[in-house]
């Protein structure tokens, strides 16, 4: 309070420093010799790509993802929101 009674209100005890380090995404891929490819898939190339989008992240933030604020203000908020979901794909190229 201050000296006339009135309340203070500040969001200082709800700002939190929110930078953090996000693993965004890896692949790998494999590019088969061409003697291979015609060999056993009677082509000319074959390669195959995995890959993997948001594997993690390194924060002291203490909700559940920093990019799921969807407060437009200076207050943040993420409840009731989701972090960017994580996922792996696999591609296969074929060569005819």
């Amino acid at each position: 309070m201050t000296r006339d009674g009135n309340v203070v209100r500040t969001l200082d005890g709800y700002i939190e420093d929110a930078s953090f380090f996000r693993f965004r995404e890896v692949s790998l891929t494999f590019t088969a010799p061409d003697d291979w490819a015609s060999e056993f898939l009677r082509g000319r190339a074959f390669s195959a790509t995995i890959a993997a989008r948001n594997l993690g992240f390194i924060s002291d933030y203490t909700g559940l993802d920093p990019e799921s604020n969807y407060s437009q203000g200076n207050s943040p908020n993420d409840f009731l929101t989701q972090p960017p979901p994580s996922y792996v794909t696999l591609r296969l190229n074929f060569g005819f």
